[in-house]
């Protein structure tokens, strides 16, 4: 899928490329793997790389994905969920649903702002 995809650069604007990506772990549908990616972020004229380190916990049994950050040039935090669901639209089909909820403080920024 498009969010699991091990090289979703092409997805992301902001993601340049995938240094590495390793799986942790995989039981019972839970696999929890560890990104490293490189981005770049523009501001106005400048151009800025990063690199970010996640832990992606991906359950399939309960149509989740979890992401914590664990290392970054420019977020002092990021961590959030995917969640994916069923629904019916006005005509009867089933269609999916995905929610974001996401907690983003880039560094520099007074740790009260993000409470």
């Amino acid at each position: 899928t498009i969010l699991t995809n091990p090289n979703n650069t092409h997805i992301f604007r902001d993601i340049k490329t995938i240094k590495f990506r390793e799986v942790i772990s995989e039981t019972d549908g839970v696999k929890v793997v560890e990104v490293h990616q490189m981005g770049e972020v523009r501001v106005l004229w400048k151009r800025n790389e990063y690199v970010t380190q996640l832990r992606v916990t991906e359950d399939s049994n309960a149509q989740k994905i979890a992401f914590e950050l664990l290392k970054s040039d420019v977020l002092s935090k990021f961590n959030g969920e995917w969640k994916l669901s069923g629904s019916l639209d006005s005509s009867g089909k089933v269609t999916t649903v995905s929610a974001l909820e996401q907690d983003v403080l880039p560094q520099g920024m007074p740790p009260w702002l993000g409470k």
